[in-house]
């Protein structure tokens, strides 16, 4: 048995679970909430989560405990199916305490007091809050065809899980648990002692467990995810510091939790490994995007905009109104900085009073802390917390600034700089208020903020290719937005290429194509031993990676390791982070030709870069 850990490496965490999640020998376990969730998503996010479980499905992965299917069963037998959309039945509440409200202040409203609330006579007042209930009774027949849609979803998880039930036996099981699930509430042993004073279904938490349990035993499971949106503190706990880029932070809510160690050596006992994970539908996205899987972000904005904050932790949040936060800037930016060692370093750099030549510090913006806006710093901090939560408010802080900030103090281009490289890496993560911030700002073609719009944007692209130390990053570029950005359109007032592109310029044999341009790159896949598997079809083992007589695959190490098998759109996908091209500029060709090879084996020793050429 293990201690439980105060602080988790989130980085690290999330490349171990999604390390896990590709392992052909690992197997995902979906809780009845995860099924619940189908039946809010709008038709986007829900083809994003239907086609990547389906994708595990294919490979044999993705299991349905029974005890799932049973709670699940319980709801659409019952036809209780609309309670898993229980917030969207509010609009009727809502639409019937406003006509009650429209009775009441008909009654109430003096007229001589109308002008004051920006109404002519009571006629207007009549008109304004006929138009609200007209309004309501719109929103009322969106919801029109509930039925339908709740047979519409309940089909869709049909055809989803109908081969991936397990076959266990979940009535001498709850037999077997109704008895030992007594003495292990007593003793507060995990899942499920948190319910043990509940009158119905007290032991269905562990009910699941155990079925996890003992089919992965009997399967002989080394590796298994658990995807459930409950956080009960029987189930999982929240570390209380977090390793973030290389800084230590305190959990940011909603917090990061990880599995209940008691848990984890439980499943060690049963299958002699311990490499369990439980985490949510919302953490595994945000460790998925992270990765590079690029085809979550409607899943991800779904699942920012369901969530609501606990009563407790709104008390404990402020929110500034743009108009307080712009007076704070404007005492912000008349503030004395002359205290802090790097904000005199930076006064010393002549290059900081001209065009768009940005401080060290910022380039290499790993301990820049010589923010000449306190509250560019403090939302700087929040994109820096990984917490989409914390992030989307952050992103809303930042509308009031304007060109008239940076005429008050030039130096503050830095600032905004470092912003926007924070903003990208927020967007790359998932925040989706980050990502339509940057989206908005390459579609932008006459842009009335010009100076403040170019530093961002400059930042922007810097994040793409640099990492905080200021190098470049070979073999790894952030390429979530890549496509948008090659997109970005040009300015009447700046070109947003101009700064990035004189950046990579001592660094052009590393790449094959820069941002704003548009070429198909060839590359042929030199493949050996075809042969067949069970799970992936036809499967050969990639020899060499070519362009123009270059090989692109290299052995980095001499560790004999394991390695993954990637069919070509992931291919693709790596390669894209590997050499900074969008995907849709990716050509790739085979030799010998094969039109039925359907994964390439690669070991994970070797990487596609591009080494130095000589001239």
């Amino acid at each position: 048995m293990y201690f439980p850990i105060s602080e988790l490496d989130r980085d690290a965490y999330f490349k171990q679970v999604v390390t896990t999640l590709q392992d052909k020998d690992c197997k995902v376990f979906l809780d009845t909430n995860i099924l619940a969730k189908y039946y809010v998503f709008h038709s986007q996010a829900r083809k994003e989560l239907n086609d990547w479980l389906t994708s595990l499905a294919t490979l044999k992965k993705l299991q349905l405990p029974v005890w799932v299917l049973n709670e699940y069963s319980k709801h659409v037998i019952r036809q209780r199916t609309k309670e898993y959309m229980n917030d969207g039945n509010l609009i009727g509440d809502i639409t019937k305490n406003f006509e009650k409200f429209k009775s009441f202040l008909t009654m109430y409203a003096e007229p001589a007091d109308l002008s004051k609330f920006g109404y002519v006579d009571s006629q207007a007042l009549q008109d304004d809050m006929k138009a609200i209930q007209n309004k309501l009774a719109n929103f009322s027949k969106m919801k029109a065809t509930q039925k339908e849609h709740e047979i519409r979803i309940h089909n869709e998880i049909t055809d989803l899980l109908k081969d991936c039930i397990l076959d266990s036996d979940i009535f001498s099981l709850s037999d077997r648990i109704s008895v030992s699930a007594v003495s292990r509430y007593a003793n507060e042993l995990p899942p499920g002692f948190e319910d043990g004073g509940k009158i119905n279904n007290a032991y269905g938490d562990l009910i699941l467990w155990k079925e996890i349990l003992e089919w992965s035993e009997k399967q002989k499971v080394k590796k298994a995810i658990l995807i459930t949106n409950d956080h009960k503190r029987d189930w999982v706990y929240a570390p209380q510091k977090l390793m973030i880029n290389g800084r230590s932070v305190f959990n940011p809510y909603p917090y990061l939790k990880i599995i209940d160690t008691r848990l984890s050596y439980e499943f060690k006992l049963a299958t002699q490994s311990d490499e369990i994970y439980i985490i949510t539908l919302g953490t595994l996205t945000q460790a998925l995007l992270q990765n590079g899987d690029k085809n979550l972000y409607e899943l991800a904005k779904a699942l920012q905009l369901e969530f609501e904050e606990e009563e407790e932790q709104k008390n404990k949040s402020s929110e500034l109104s743009s108009d307080a936060l712009s007076a704070d800037m404007a005492k912000d930016i008349l503030a004395t900085v002359g205290e802090l060692d790097q904000s005199a370093i930076l006064d010393k750099e002549k290059k900081l009073q001209k065009g768009t030549d940005y401080a060290e510090l910022a380039l290499k913006d790993k301990n820049y802390l010589a923010f000449k806006s306190s509250v560019i710093a403090g939302v700087v901090t929040e994109l820096k917390s990984s917490n989409w939560y914390v992030q989307n408010p952050a992103i809303d802080k930042i509308s009031f600034l304007t060109d008239a900030h940076i005429s008050a103090i030039p130096e503050l281009k830095n600032d905004l700089f470092v912003l926007g490289r924070n903003i990208y890496q927020s967007a790359v993560g998932g925040a989706y208020n980050a990502i339509t911030y940057v989206l908005n700002l390459c579609e932008l073609e006459d842009d009335s903020h010009p100076v403040l719009n170019r530093h961002i944007l400059n930042g922007v692209f810097y994040e793409l290719y640099f990492d905080s130390e200021g190098t470049l990053r070979i073999g790894d570029f952030k390429t979530g937005l890549i496509t948008d950005l090659f997109n970005c359109k040009i300015k009447k007032q700046y070109n947003p290429f101009e700064f990035i592109e004189a950046q990579l310029k001592p660094f052009i044999d590393k790449l094959f194509l820069l941002p704003g341009q548009q070429a198909a790159i060839h590359f042929t896949i030199k493949w050996v031993a075809e042969r067949d598997d069970d799970l992936w079809g036809k499967v050969a083992d990639l020899k060499a990676l070519i362009y123009e007589n270059e090989n692109l695959l290299s052995k980095v190490n001499d560790e004999q390791t394991y390695g993954a098998l990637l069919d070509i759109k992931e291919l693709k996908v790596q390669l894209e982070r590997s050499f900074a091209i969008p995907l849709k500029y990716i050509d790739l060709q085979y030799d010998p030709v094969a039109e039925d090879i359907s994964h390439l084996f690669i070991r994970f020793n070797y990487k596609f870069i591009r080494e130095e050429r000589t001239t």
